[in-house]
């Protein structure tokens, strides 16, 4: 049986992004499973019931995990056994969400080390919280690419605010929002056409395969269309390519171990199209770098009627996984943790002018409430140790 592309959209972000994908061409031959925890997210993917995993239905009773990672963890970890029929036909699965809290961040890792034991090759795009949402969100969006990178055979991160620097600060914050969630479907629909298409050059599964399969590696990915029949269509294809928020800038290709230019067209896509395209791409790279390997590839999908298009995705692989997440975070913008407050007389907390009660931090003890603590070295024994010590607990390992 051939193998399938499975499009895995997880915790809200991730559904979004798969409800925008449904609804654009060339996705026929695509196989869609969206998992979270809400019940009003995955019925507004409009994707059948067959194709979406609630999770922890029992006891979530539909609702979301409330950006708690440790939440989602437990949730998806609940559906391990679910998780592992629906991707067992699975040859390349891309996984799309967002990182910060709840289902995203907690319930990758338990999909990733799934797909892991099926020897599946893994693709995930996350995007990261804004800088605004604090430093809380961020730091568990770091954590969580820490313990990706390792598990996925390409990460792609893009930071929200990259996502929303090129829309004008008037824009409405709903349609905002949802040109964000079609950017992030584009890249995904791009790269599962990368790899799933039958190229006419050397960019087919087996070279893709070969690139990819168990080597850990940052990746970011442009995309740019144009219409044949326009003047210079090629050059507007590479323009808008060389913009595009997720690539980084002409110094991603220029700096990667590996770069895989991909054209698309219709069934009226001409050899001299194709041989202006990579001249334009060839004259992106650097002719001083004897080890990078560059493949080319072209696909004709009849979908795409007069429309161009050219994918390019730059890898940079790593050795090290923890050192390339530390690299990968340096170049980040990270909002500063919060700085201590001063104090007034009444044990107040001074903020610009106002005062704010200085409320004490409770941390629940279930059935043992009410009852006479019982203490040990400074440590609250009524409340559970696993609370206390930070334990992560996954009941499907």
């Amino acid at each position: 049986m051939d193998k399938k592309t499975t499009l895995l959209g997880l915790g809200g972000a991730g559904c979004r992004i798969l409800s925008e994908i449904s609804r654009m061409p060339a996705i026929s031959d695509l196989n869609f499973l969206a998992v979270d925890t809400d019940a009003a997210s995955l019925a507004a993917t409009g994707l059948p019931p067959e194709c979406c995993i609630q999770a922890a239905k029992k006891w979530r009773n539909g609702a979301g995990c409330g950006a708690d990672a440790v939440a989602g963890q437990r949730s998806v970890g609940n559906e391990r056994q679910v998780i592992r029929e629906a991707l067992k036909d699975t040859g390349i699965l891309l996984v799309c969400g967002g990182l910060g809290g709840g289902v995203g961040s907690g319930g990758l890792p338990v999909i990733l080390s799934e797909a892991d034991k099926l020897h599946i090759t893994v693709f995930v795009l996350v995007s990261l919280p804004f800088s605004m949402e604090g430093y809380r969100r961020r730091k568990v969006a770091d954590d969580g690419l820490r313990d990706l990178l390792p598990l996925a055979n390409a990460l792609i991160t893009v930071p929200n605010d990259l996502l929303f620097a090129t829309l004008p600060g008037e824009t409405p914050l709903n349609e905002a929002f949802k040109l964000a969630d079609k950017e992030m479907a584009r890249t995904v629909l791009a790269l599962s056409s990368v790899l799933r298409s039958e190229n006419l050059f050397s960019a087919d599964i087996a070279a893709l395969d070969g690139v990819f399969k168990r080597r850990s590696a940052l990746c970011s990915i442009g995309i740019g269309t144009a219409e044949i029949s326009e003047e210079s269509a090629e050059e507007k294809a590479m323009e808008k390519l060389l913009m595009s928020p997720l690539l980084g800038g002409v110094s991603e290709l220029a700096s990667a171990d590996t770069v895989i230019f991909v054209l698309t067209g219709g069934s009226n896509l001409s050899l001299d199209c194709t041989r202006r395209m990579f001249q334009l791409a060839s004259a992106q790279l650097p002719g001083d770098s004897g080890e990078r390997q560059v493949i080319l590839g072209t696909s004709v999908l009849p979908e795409y009627g007069e429309t161009i298009q050219l994918t390019a995705i730059a890898l940079h692989y790593q050795d090290n996984a923890a050192a390339a997440a530390d690299e990968l975070l340096s170049v980040l913008p990270v909002p500063a943790p919060a700085k201590p407050r001063s104090r007034n007389k009444f044990g107040r907390q001074e903020i610009s002018g106002a005062t704010q009660l200085d409320l004490p931090c409770i941390e629940s003890k279930g059935i043992m409430e009410g009852t006479v603590p019982v203490s040990y070295n400074g440590e609250d024994l009524d409340v559970p140790a696993f609370k206390r010590r930070g334990l992560v607990i996954d009941p499907g390992r």
